[in-house]
């Protein structure tokens, strides 16, 4: 995966979500949904905010207790499956970098497993759900 890749998300096709750590995205076009756990709510807030892919790698080795190799590798997996779902883009434009603040003590890496189910898909088709789900802040 090249370093200077810039991810986005797809406003309006996709419908994210963050409870309890965990990331739910729906594809609204055609029902799919999928979770991602572990660091995935992390991970998902740098593509959010157009992070590079090595500056995502480069957060979550400032963040969490994980070698680079593990990071870059695993990074890899997940972005392109996310690409390959459609659920996030690739914006090639410039955009201010990314920067973490590294936190007084590093957190416990957990590795981010993207998750699909397409049982509720002809329900979406029938029902569509909102193009934004509703934040549930519960921490």
């Amino acid at each position: 995966m090249p370093q200077s890749i810039r991810f986005i998300t797809k406003e309006g096709e996709i419908a994210s979500n963050v409870m309890d750590g965990e990331v739910i995205l729906i594809n609204l076009g055609n029902g799919t949904y999928y979770t991602m756990g572990g660091v995935g709510d992390r991970v998902w807030a740098l593509i959010q905010k157009r992070a590079t892919f090595d500056e995502l790698c480069q957060a979550l080795t400032t963040e969490y207790e994980v070698p680079i190799e593990l990071v870059k590798f695993e990074m890899t997996k997940l972005t392109e499956k996310l690409l390959s779902e459609g659920l996030i883009g690739i914006n090639r434009d410039t955009a201010e970098a990314v920067t973490v603040e590294r936190p007084a003590e590093k957190l416990k890496y957990i590795s981010p497993e993207l998750k699909k189910f397409d049982d509720m898909a002809e329900m979406f088709a029938l029902d569509p759900p909102l193009p934004v789900l509703p934040k549930n802040d519960k921490k």
